[in-house]
């Protein structure tokens, strides 16, 4: 067989992946397998553009390419990069921000980002980077609240991820791992926060926001919230909602502890949704565990939103509920308006299963493991990446 040497390549079609050869020993301590990358005729090889640059060695280390510093935004490394926002000059509360390395926030004295008077309204890009183990413990008392940022307006947050953020002595002001109140058309993606939000009179809270208009996609919490309050409004992502909400789910529990019925105004994803105008929830699921008794007489808990309220026109597209983690309370979809068009009550088994989501994207938006969880999000995979493995510049 005669072999010919191919120089150059002007026709037909190049595999996105290639695999070596392992089993000839002077390959075996070579790359094991490229995937969108660019080989040269000298064995080298350059990742393809408007790719991200991983590496996986022998199943023992991970590397990952850092982000390029946009020289337009204002850089975040540290949690003392991040106390200046809104506290010098050089860092304005309308600056445009960038995460520039994962942070531990473990011991850090934190401050929620902005105050009720002064809200964030620039724009933050997490550069699907990590912040975790943020401590906020606030003073326990009628009133107190607190979140990442306090009060965000007109705010573009992006590509986040807040980890094991943990909210303790809450009062009954508003609470949201994210923020107290998200105002003026703010526009919120790619964000994931996890964690806890407890306190005696803890109430008004949402494991992303306590009040919020924004408009809000590909986002979710995965959040326990705990109050001993005799009344207790809560809901996975916001608890009072005015906007569109697509692609977003909420996990986690919401657990009243006061022993009397306390819970009103109650959702796994909305406590109330409201407003004014057209309202759209489209391919959203809620996963949250809710335990105690329905306050009396007004019944209003729901399996995805606690109340509907207000001048508005409300669209449900292909959302779901497990209504098997809720085995005391006997739930509707929504908790004064019964169960609606675009809501499905469903059950563990199904919801981990990609069939059961009708029209929803499984190839550039949601991923499933298949009977073993619930869906997530493809971009989670890209942060958990940068988190775990090691950064190479």
């Amino acid at each position: 067989m005669t072999r010919i040497a191919v120089v150059q390549f002007t026709s037909g079609e190049v595999t996105p992946e290639v695999d070596v050869r392992p089993d000839i020993e002077s390959y075996a301590g070579g790359c094991r397998k490229l995937e969108n990358m660019l080989a040269d005729l000298y064995g080298n090889a350059t990742k393809r553009p408007g790719t991200e640059l991983i590496v996986a060695g022998n199943g023992a280390a991970c590397y990952y390419e850092g982000p390029i510093p946009d020289p337009t935004k204002i850089g975040i490394s540290t949690m003392e990069d991040l106390a200046k926002i809104g506290n010098e000059g050089s860092h304005p509360l309308n600056g445009d921000y960038e995460l520039l390395n994962n942070i531990d926030a473990t011991g850090f004295d934190f401050e929620p980002i902005g105050d009720t008077s002064n809200a964030f309204t620039g724009s933050f890009d997490g550069n699907f980077l990590t912040i975790s183990n943020i401590e906020l413990a606030l003073p326990g008392v009628f009133g107190g609240s607190g979140g990442f940022f306090f009060k965000l307006s007109a705010a573009t947050i992006e590509n986040l991820t807040l980890k094991d953020m943990a909210m303790t002595n809450v009062g009954d002001g508003g609470a949201g791992l994210l923020a107290v109140q998200s105002l003026g058309a703010s526009v919120v993606t790619n964000v994931h926060v996890s964690g806890s939000i407890s306190g005696t009179f803890l109430n008004l809270v949402g494991g992303m926001f306590s009040t919020a208009n924004p408009n809000m996609s590909i986002c979710s919490a995965d959040v326990i919230m705990t109050s001993a309050r005799s009344t207790f409004t809560a809901s996975g992502l916001s608890r009072f909602f005015g906007g569109n909400m697509i692609n977003c789910y909420a996990r986690g529990s919401i657990i009243s502890t006061s022993g009397g019925n306390a819970l009103n105004n109650t959702g796994g994803l909305i406590g109330v949704h409201g407003g004014s105008g057209t309202q759209t929830v489209v391919n959203c699921y809620s996963a949250m565990i809710i335990t105690g008794s329905i306050f009396a007489p007004i019944p209003f808990v729901g399996g995805l939103s606690g109340a509907d309220a207000g001048a508005v026109t409300f669209n449900y597209t292909s959302n779901y509920w497990d209504d098997d983690i809720i085995p005391v309370l006997d739930l509707d979809d929504i908790g004064n308006d019964g169960d609606v068009a675009g809501v499905l009550k469903s059950n563990t088994s199904a919801m981990f299963q990609e069939a059961t989501f009708v029209d929803w994207d499984f190839t550039d938006i949601w991923m499933i493991d298949e009977g073993n969880d619930y869906p997530r999000f493809i971009w989670q995979t890209q942060a958990d990446i940068r988190q775990i493995c090691q950064r190479v510049e």
